[in-house]
């Protein structure tokens, strides 16, 4: 600049001669131009990936015009460029802090430029190659009651065109060059901007919401690309994961307060596995508080089997309650003598077990009702048995082999004798119903002294050959064999239960 004058130097424009027609060209009014720049395309690579480093590549159009045009010295020419830039954008944008960030910019393009007239309607033009270099910082405010954020911003610009591929009819001028250097201030407006997946599971964390933050912070580490941040995401997961049972447990005290007590057991079994030893104890007493509470409503107003179902559903959340067991051996002890009354062996004589099981203390009482199980089960087993259907007298006999001792049998069987038909088999059964539930050597009326009840089915036939006849059934899980030996000219039946002998007989 030319002090006084406002004159700037140097010239733009390079001359094929040595004399320049335009002398005005270096006052500052024939340098201001107007610029309009639009972006056409950009996109951010890392828009799903974090949320501390954007990079943007696009395109751009800008449109630069000379306001005033000038003639030059001979008044032959008018000199008012313009020219069009076509260019590559990038830009990366660093944000650090919530509300400011910075910018770096480059681009760079095709120009091409209408330089200057001449009076008998020729024109000079030319095209080059344009750059443009650009740093800004910038401030984020909130819009007091209103949709989006505030942008401030100062900027650092410099831009060049080289026009060095000029077509002039008058080869006056070989090239055009152009520098600029400003420093500008920005204002904008800004919508939108999609949260990430990290923005998320951020926000989460400081809501409290440790569930929600942790899955989302894991999922942010499978995708993040920027390195030096999974040591931080790690550290942020494992405060969340420390952090989570003792969000379950408020829920649970949450819900526990709006009355839904099977939701509050649902926190707290989901609690359990995470929580530490000062949580344990206080899940486990809120457990307890809960469960007493269902089963003191009109939880006794139910049905047996809407009860069962009820305390099955609770020991999900607590399996070693032993209120919910003592409750439910009481109620499986009720639902077994109710099938015992229907001469459902079967089934009532896994609830007793299951019973038992439950609770032990309750062995007092499930010893009487198998009193009168043992006397039911023996007495349906003598009629199988004298009716020759052996698969059912020896599956009933099965249930009361593990848990009836001898003395009960014998004083069943003696019942059962004294108030059954006087029949001349039934001394012989009440043996046979002895040996098969103590496993007793039963020998027949000939010297088989070398079998035995509970041998094998294929050590038997290796002593005795194969059998005459043998037919087999299945009956539940058991596999029957009854098969007729001839030995010593006599047939001899035997009876086997999973391939063990668990009979002996001599037909009549």
């Amino acid at each position: 600049v030319i002090a006084g004058n406002e004159n700037y130097s140097p010239d733009p424009l390079t001359y094929a001669g040595e004399d320049s027609p335009f002398t005005n060209i270096s006052e500052s009014k024939n340098r201001t131009m107007v610029i309009a720049e639009i972006d056409l395309i950009r996109y951010n690579f890392f828009s799903k990936k974090q949320n501390i480093v954007d990079v943007h590549f696009g395109l751009g159009y800008k449109f630069m015009k000379s306001l005033s045009g000038f003639q030059s010295s001979n008044n032959a020419y008018f000199f008012k460029p313009e020219i069009d830039e076509y260019n590559f954008n990038s830009t990366f944008i660093f944000q650090s802090k919530e509300n400011r960030y910075f910018s770096l910019s480059y681009s760079i393009g095709y120009a091409n430029a209408h330089l200057y007239e001449i009076d008998n309607g020729g024109k000079a033009t030319g095209h080059g190659i344009s750059q443009s270099y650009d740093v800004g910082f910038y401030f984020l405010r909130d819009r007091l009651f209103k949709n989006g954020k505030v942008h401030h911003g100062i900027e650092l610009q410099f831009n060049k065109i080289d026009i060095d591929n000029v077509s002039d009819p008058l080869s006056i001028v070989d090239a055009f060059k152009i520098e600029q250097l400003g420093l500008l201030y920005s204002y904008g407006i800004g919508y939108g901007g999609d949260n990430t997946i990290g923005d998320e599971a951020y926000s989460d964390l400081l809501n409290n919401d440790f569930i929600s933050a942790v899955e989302k912070f894991q999922n942010f580490k499978s995708i993040n690309n920027v390195r030096g941040r999974s040591k931080e995401i790690d550290e942020i997961i494992a405060f969340g994961i420390k952090q989570i049972p003792y969000q379950m447990f408020e829920k649970a005290l949450e819900d526990y307060k709006k009355g839904y007590l099977e939701q509050s057991l649902w926190w707290l079994n989901k609690a359990l596995p995470l929580a530490d030893e000062y949580l344990i104890e206080k899940i486990n007493q809120r457990r307890i508080i809960i469960i007493s509470e269902l089963l003191r409503g009109d939880f006794n107003n139910k049905d047996i089997n809407t009860q069962i179902d009820i305390i099955k559903d609770l020991k999900f959340y607590d399996g070693e309650n032993e209120e919910l067991n003592n409750k439910l051996s009481s109620l499986y002890i009720k639902k077994a003598n109710y099938y015992l009354s229907k001469d459902n062996f079967f089934d009532s004589y896994f609830l007793y077990k299951e019973a038992m099981l439950l609770n032990p203390y309750n062995e007092v009482v499930i010893s009487q009702n198998l009193k009168a199980y043992i006397s039911k089960v023996l007495d349906y087993a003598y009629k199988y048995l004298q009716k020759n259907d052996y698969v059912i007298a020896y599956e009933i006999l099965s249930l009361i082999s593990e848990f009836a001792n001898e003395s009960d049998v014998t004083r069943a069987l003696s019942n059962i004798a004294y108030n059954s038909i006087d029949d001349e088999k039934i001394a012989e059964l009440r043996k046979r119903i002895q040996g098969i539930l103590y496993s007793e050597r039963y020998d027949a009326d000939v010297n088989l002294s070398n079998i035995h009840l509970n041998q094998n089915y294929f050590v038997i036939v290796d002593m005795l050959g194969h059998p005459i006849e043998k037919v087999t059934k299945r009956r539940f899980d058991n596999i029957y064999d009854f098969a007729t030996f001839k030995i010593a000219d006599q047939n001899y039946n035997l009876f086997f239960k999973n391939k063990l002998l668990i009979d002996i007989e001599r037909p009549k």
